[in-house]
């Protein structure tokens, strides 16, 4: 994604020191996985688009919940890390969120994200 991405900023923003929350990686994940008592575990890698624009049609329907998700959820899970503890001003916190809703939409940007 593009610097000035909207929905990538709300990903940098959200993964601020200040919040107190690791992104969720891999390795962090398998290192609290072994922690918890699992043995053997495997990472295995899948494309998570955002927005139906993949061809594949299985990669097409995620996508196309991932954009239904996106509709309420950018807002639900940003505003409060944004203004709260990030101190953003809650009007540009709200116009930042719509903006990475639209960049979401865009289907001239083929979002996704690896898990």
């Amino acid at each position: 994604m593009a610097e000035d991405n909207a929905f990538r900023r709300i990903v940098v923003q959200l993964n601020h020191p200040k919040i107190g929350r690791p992104p969720a990686t891999s390795e962090l994940l398998t290192k609290r996985l072994e922690a918890a008592g699992f043995v053997d575990v495997h990472v295995v890698t899948k494309k998570h688009p955002f927005g139906p624009w993949p061809k594949d049609r299985r990669l097409k329907h995620v996508g196309a919940m991932a954009l239904l998700m996106c509709e309420t959820g950018i807002e639900a899970y940003a505003l409060a890390g944004l203004t709260r503890i990030l101190g953003m001003d809650p009007v540009v916190a709200a116009q930042l969120c719509r903006d990475a809703l639209a960049a979401v939409k865009n289907k001239n940007t083929h979002m996704y994200s690896l898990l």
